[in-house]
């Protein structure tokens, strides 16, 4: 018992000895602290707090995605919808609007694959991030530089990298208006620097878990993407190595940070344009239900009625066995007489029905009819949504749906693409507004009637000219006519004046030179027959 009791004691001597360290070890380094302080405050330099670390962060208290969702796999999260990827690609291409909307969207982005030296027409340059700036002659050599990397996908040539930069916005594009998912895997030198990016197929992209497992040795950044093809994991992305940009996102957390799809958005439509199209193409080829019967009254044999049954449907039955009429026979005297049992199209407003369906396609694309070659309001509506003049109305379109995809994509590539490479520059695409220059140009007209041409030419980082009327310089003056008026009349003033003062000095001289001055009585007396009429 007494040994028992010594070795509590020891144990509890020893504990609170530790205790006792720690207490002076914190006790020295709060020491340490406020002596760093007083020598911050005596030198007058700029305290630094030595309790908070400036670039410490912390994590967020809330969830943004959903852990009891079922969507849940070993490692990653799949897309929480009724479609997958697989689904909606397959109803987009079997969808004939969507496709051409599709279509229209890859080549009018296909368009601003290019460097463009006007500001003003379709394409895309790196400029500076702050616009005051003017470039230098180094700096213009490194924006070319990244110029030719997004046109070629990379800084150096990869024969395995076939796509130019054109080839990787149309994929981009139909993966954007069909997944809303796009990916583009970012690969490094040896340097850690970007090299070159490569598409990847958005349907294939997840977002890993916190359980996934590694697999990958070369690296200590924790995998945040997973490629996955048919359940299995063939690739494993860090930030650092996969772009993934998505253009409806939602604050659901059961989105799992998926976005939500304009194919998703249209399944009902989708599904009343297909079952609307199909009917009409069953119309006339898989179509059961007869158009009429046909009855022929009175007594045949029955090797007539099966010799008129095969004749008649060796001339008017349709393909697939479509339209064949029940052809039967009465006793009752001798007739031939038809029963219709459809009614028209007309009547079951079918044009409407499929023209209703295309316009709501066309709305949630934010894409004009007549972009896909349909006629807006041809539904007998009292006016369109949209101006019917088609230039107009495909501007208001490509405004409304042209327009954000392009800046989607532009920020998607300065976040992962340009700022990676260096921050102080900026992708942009030109030409997405060319009505701009009609506004800056309609600004600079009303600017004439206060600022000056050479002021104008200034701010273009343009020489100014100079043309001289008498003292004043026509590019220093505003292009104001009252202004222009005051100064010709001040000018034709002077220019008066100086005429006068002219003549006075050449009436000075003329005596001098052509001798006596005649006297005031000869001068009139000359002047008084001049005047007088002449005596006969």
């Amino acid at each position: 018992m007494t040994t028992t009791n010594n070795l509590i004691k020891q144990n509890i001597k020893a504990e609170l000895q530790l205790q006792s360290e720690s207490l002076l070890l914190k006790s020295a380094a709060i020491t340490n602290q406020i002596k760093t302080i007083e020598e911050q405050a005596t030198a007058g330099t700029e305290l630094v707090s030595v309790y908070l670390d400036p670039i410490a962060k912390t994590s967020p208290f809330g969830t943004q995605v959903d852990p009891y969702m079922n969507q849940q796999m070993p490692g990653y999260t799949n897309k929480p919808a009724q479609m997958n990827f697989k689904l909606l690609r397959s109803i987009a291409r079997k969808t004939e609007p969507i496709s051409a909307i599709i279509k229209v969207r890859c080549n009018q982005v296909g368009a601003y694959s290019h460097v463009s030296d006007d500001l003003n027409k379709a394409g895309f340059r790196i400029m500076l991030t702050n616009k005051e700036d003017k470039p230098t002659p180094q700096e213009i050599q490194e924006m070319k530089m990244i110029e030719q990397f997004m046109l070629n996908t990379g800084f150096e040539y990869n024969p395995d990298r076939s796509d130019n930069f054109e080839a990787v916005q149309r994929k981009l594009v139909r993966d954007r208006l069909t997944l809303d998912a796009i990916a583009l895997q970012l690969v490094a030198n040896k340097s850690g620097e970007l090299a070159e990016f490569w598409v990847m197929d958005g349907g294939t992209i997840a977002f890993a878990t916190e359980d996934f497992q590694y697999t990958r040795r070369d690296t200590y950044q924790p995998i945040k993407y997973v490629q996955v093809s048919n359940g299995q994991v063939m690739g494993e992305f860090t930030d650092l190595e996969l772009a993934y940009g998505v253009a409806n996102p939602s604050s659901e957390i059961t989105s799992l940070g998926y976005g939500e799809s304009e194919v998703e958005l249209l399944v009902e439509i989708i599904t009343s344009y297909l079952f609307s199209r199909d009917y009409n193409k069953f119309f006339f080829t898989k179509n059961s239900v007869p158009a009429g019967i046909l009855s022929l009254t009175g007594k045949y044999r029955t090797e007539e009625l099966d010799m008129f049954k095969r004749q008649w449907a060796a001339q008017v039955q349709g393909v697939n066995n479509a339209w064949r009429v029940p052809i039967i026979a009465s006793e009752d005297g001798k007739a031939v007489s038809f029963q219709h049992l459809k009614t028209s199209q007309k009547d079951a407003e079918f044009m409407k029905w499929m023209d209703f369906l295309i316009k709501m396609t066309c709305a949630v694309y934010q894409t004009s009819p007549e972009e896909i070659n349909f006629e807006a309001g041809s539904t007998g509506d009292a006016g369109p949504m949209i101006a019917k003049e088609g230039g107009q109305s495909i501007m208001t379109s490509k405004d409304r749906g042209l327009v954000p995809l392009l800046r989607f994509l532009q920020n998607f590539y300065n976040s992962n693409l340009i700022r990676r490479i260096n921050p102080k520059y900026k992708f942009v695409f030109t030409g997405v507004e060319p009505q701009d220059q009609e506004k800056d140009i309609d600004l600079k007209v009303k600017k004439k009637f206060f600022t000056t041409v050479n002021e104008i030419r200034a701010s273009e980082d343009l020489p100014g000219l100079t043309l001289m009327v008498g003292d004043v310089n026509i590019f220093d003056m505003p292009d104001n006519p009252a202004i222009w008026n005051m100064v010709m009349t001040m000018k034709q003033t002077k220019d008066q004046e100086a005429q006068a003062a002219a003549m006075q000095e050449q009436q000075g001289a003329a005596p001098a030179e052509g001798g006596a001055i005649p006297a005031e009585g000869e001068n009139k007396s000359v002047e008084e027959d001049l005047d007088s009429p002449e005596e006969v």
